[in-house]
């Protein structure tokens, strides 16, 4: 036991090291927009789609999409960004999803499986004069709603969704097309983080929303944005222990995971992970502390993020 203690150790190790990276320097963020652009928005007002129209009496979308693939990064490398401008990309949260991902804890496909079976619906409506070029564009975010119940038609570029109740309202970014490549932000967003087979939505500034649009949706799309550590320590961290410790006690969990878990994150051996467990590991915290210092004061205080995503054309039913 001891040697197998000792395997996983170094085993786990070496994937934190190396997600580990180290930015300093924070830059301003814009305001966010609230709600979508006035009707003047283009050079002859939004685009008009019928099929994709506004049913409130609003402006009409260009283009409304549903996010048919979340892809996870597997290091901090992974869909990074640059988001306080000091040279180097950022996202500290891929080195933890990556080494929790290393550890057996969760995997792409439980992501895959929350959207796929309609548990977890994206909508981004984009707001342009055009799908090509438009330097006065917006996007906004909504949590989705299945509204025939069925998830095998969701991603078919025609179903309809209603915006979903609990749906955060005006979340939205200033965003430019140019050549039909999308550039969002930065501004306030919020996005769910995926902790196994659920999701906690977060808040996240200085926010950033990239990709290749067309009629069809979104390719190449990349999320980023930081996290203040407050929501950190509040929201991600109880999340990861509670999919820690569902992990620990499942009786499908390869029981090398289980050992590991117990040697690593179950610090007091009683066969429960707790989030104060998560916060003082002394593995978890190489990677589990802030990189961007938001309020310029010297002190780090919020964790970048950055997850990949596609989607494709639906409906947005307003009412």
């Amino acid at each position: 036991m001891h040697a197998l203690k000792m395997v996983l150790l170094v085993t786990l190790s070496l994937g934190l090291l190396a997600a580990c990276s180290d930015d300093t320097v924070a830059t301003d963020g814009k305001p966010l927009v609230d709600g979508p652009p006035p009707a003047d928005s283009g050079p002859d007002g939004p685009i008009t789609n019928p099929d994709q129209g506004d049913t409130d009496g609003g402006p009409t979308a260009a283009l409304q999409t549903v996010v048919n693939k979340l892809l996870l990064p597997m290091s901090a490398a992974d869909y990074a960004f640059d988001i306080d401008q000091d040279g180097n990309p950022d996202n500290a949260m891929g080195g933890i999803l990556g080494a929790l991902v290393g550890a057996g804890l969760f995997t792409q496909q439980d992501m895959d499986d929350q959207i796929n079976n309609g548990f977890l619906l994206l909508l981004f409506e984009l707001f342009a004069a055009s799908l090509t070029d438009d330097l006065a564009a917006s996007v906004q975010f909504h949590m989705g709603a299945d509204l025939d119940s069925d998830p095998s038609d969701n991603f078919l570029g025609s179903e309809e969704f209603a915006i979903a109740a609990a749906s955060p309202p005006n979340v939205s970014m200033g965003a430019k097309l140019t050549g039909g490549k999308l550039d969002g932000g930065p501004g306030d967003f919020q996005i769910p983080i995926p902790m196994g087979v659920t999701s906690i939505v977060v808040n996240l500034k200085q926010s950033h929303l990239t990709g290749d649009v067309s009629s069809g949706g979104i390719a190449n799309g990349q999320i980023n944005g930081a996290m203040p550590w407050t929501d950190v320590d509040q929201q991600l961290i109880p999340a990861i222990a509670d999919m820690t410790d569902a992990t620990y006690k499942s009786s499908t969990t390869p029981q090398a995971t289980k050992d590991m878990i117990k040697f690593l994150l179950d610090l007091n051996q009683d066969g429960t992970v707790t989030a104060d467990e998560i916060r003082n590991s002394p593995l978890l915290k190489i990677i589990l502390k802030p990189d961007l210092d938001l309020d310029k004061d010297g002190t780090k205080d919020a964790m970048s993020v950055g997850l990949g995503f596609t989607a494709v054309s639906c409906i947005i039913k307003k009412n």
